[in-house]
């Protein structure tokens, strides 16, 4: 499929899902404007979901780390994939794993690989 509202690619990745449970989906998508546009429409339309603030405390030390960008909320859906990063400025790396989240706490996430 290329191209179409939120609801009609999702529509589609749903019907690929259950004709073929065993194999994994995903959405390509060309501009970040469509990734923020796709992951807003799952979140508005999911029951399960939840918001997270951002915290500044922290028991990690803050040696030689600075934080940049702007806070902000993250938005997840119990249910979900999510894709966890790590960024590896210095050897310009961008490493990540696909999870599901199961459940969340105040102070934890629940994810399954």
């Amino acid at each position: 499929m290329d191209g179409g509202m939120p609801e009609d690619i999702y529509r589609e990745l749903r019907l690929l899902e259950n004709e073929d449970p065993d194999k994994v989906f995903m959405v390509l998508a060309k501009t970040c404007a469509m990734v923020k546009a796709l992951n807003e429409w799952v979140f508005d339309n999911s029951k399960k979901r939840i918001v997270l603030e951002p915290h500044t405390e922290s028991s990690l030390t803050t040696t030689g780390f600075s934080l940049r960008g702007e806070r902000s909320s993250l938005k997840l859906v119990v249910g979900k994939k999510v894709m966890v990063i790590h960024n590896l400025p210095l050897q310009g790396l961008a490493n990540g794993v696909m999870t599901r989240l199961l459940r969340q706490s105040q102070e934890y996430l629940v994810l399954e690989r």
